[in-house]
């Protein structure tokens, strides 16, 4: 695991590296805004990697989530064990889950296999990204599962690990209808879900530009509502959104 670990900071450096201009340097510092613990029992190796992978990222993701002058985030996340992340949420998350966020803390279970060369320093990643979204939109309305669940995958860099390419040739792209206020707790359900979430933050990106995220999340904050920052942002209804 902390082989896998390593080598996943590694990548992640170089995509941090890769969108580092366009986060400014009055941005909250990472050491000011999160805190990393690790249970008894968890690697001290995979725990570092972690922490260094976030911090590494931390730059980027903030220049994205957080376009909100005079005020920074303040969260924890949780590195666990398979035993304690499974005591503790086995009535909260699927069997396959690995991570959970609220607002102020994120759990993240860092011995279990994902598969596909996805490691604890990517789930850390996705989790953080949930803990951003949740305190930069406060009482927003209509903030749907695919926006929170596409943006974690496309920041933490799971895009690489995610066909979205056979989504589409397969023919079974879920309607985004559906995945407005949550996602499907079978596993194989679950993956289409996933995949099209990230599908649809990509393609906000590649339509409406790649800083359309901090625009969506300025407009969302200040409309109270993301349909209606969805509509002002991208000029159509997001009925239109979805049905293109």
């Amino acid at each position: 695991m902390r082989r896998g670990c390593t080598a996943a900071a590694l990548l992640l450096a170089v995509w941090a590296a890769a969108w580092a201009p366009s986060a400014t340097a009055s941005g909250p510092r990472f050491d000011a805004c999160v805190t990393v613990v690790a249970d008894p029992g968890v690697d001290p190796g995979t725990a570092r990697d972690c922490r260094e992978a976030l911090a590494r990222a931390w730059p980027a993701m903030v220049a994205d989530v957080w376009p909100i002058d005079g005020a920074r985030p303040r969260f924890e996340i949780r590195l666990m064990t398979t035993d304690g992340f499974r005591a503790l949420h086995r009535d909260r998350i699927a069997d396959w889950g690995v991570g959970l966020a609220a607002d102020d803390r994120a759990w993240v279970d860092v011995e279990r296999s994902l598969g596909g060369g996805r490691t604890a320093a990517h789930v850390t990643l996705h989790e953080a990204v949930h803990c951003l979204l949740h305190q930069a939109l406060p009482g927003v309305t209509g903030v749907p599962a695919w926006f929170h669940e596409g943006l974690a995958q496309d920041l933490s860099g799971e895009w690489r690990f995610r066909d979205t390419v056979s989504l589409i040739l397969d023919g079974h792209v879920p309607d985004l209808a559906r995945l407005e206020t949550g996602f499907p707790a079978d596993a194989g359900r679950a993956d289409q879900a996933y995949r099209t979430g990230l599908l649809a933050v990509q393609s906000l990106r590649d339509w409406h530009g790649r800083d359309v995220v901090p625009r969506l999340i300025d407009a969302a904050r200040r409309e109270g509502d993301f349909r209606a920052a969805m509509s002002e942002v991208t000029g159509a209804e997001p009925s239109a959104f979805r049905e293109r």
